[in-house]
């Protein structure tokens, strides 16, 4: 065996594990994900005022680690919003949908009653456009 075929191999068993133990902890695995989006996020945002500020103590720092009740009820708060926008996306995609088959029905009624009077040897009726008082043939 080669070197770096067992480099790979150790990297592929630890992925496995990696995954096993990320099955087994989702719940803490996504508030990790979230708490280094959120570093990520505010880091962007705060890059100049970081820059001037003065560096933080020890217990600042240790302080600004834990996660009070508050920012949980606000995490929570937030998935719930995630959550109800989607619904709404959904419920709106869901009505654009029966909509867009609504005005086909309605189409394909219209279809049928010209080929109707056609096949019967009628001229149909002009419409008349009330906004212009214009005959629409």
């Amino acid at each position: 065996m080669t070197l770096g075929f067992t480099i790979r191999i150790v990297f592929e068993v630890l992925a496995v594990a990696a995954l096993i133990v990320g099955f087994l902890y989702e719940d803490r695995v996504i508030a990790f994900e979230d708490r280094i989006l959120e570093k990520f996020r505010s880091g962007r945002k705060d890059e100049t005022s970081r820059r001037t500020a003065a560096p933080a103590s020890a217990s600042s720092k240790a302080a600004h680690r834990t996660t009070s009740a508050k920012d949980k009820a606000s995490q929570v708060r937030a998935a719930q919003r995630h959550a109800q926008a989607a619904g709404q996306r959904r419920a709106n995609e869901a009505e654009r949908r029966a909509r867009e088959a609504a005005y086909c029905r309605n189409q394909a009624a219209g279809m049928r009653a010209r080929a109707a009077v056609e096949e019967k040897g009628r001229v149909p009726l002009k419409r008349v456009d009330d906004r212009r008082n214009r005959h629409v043939a």
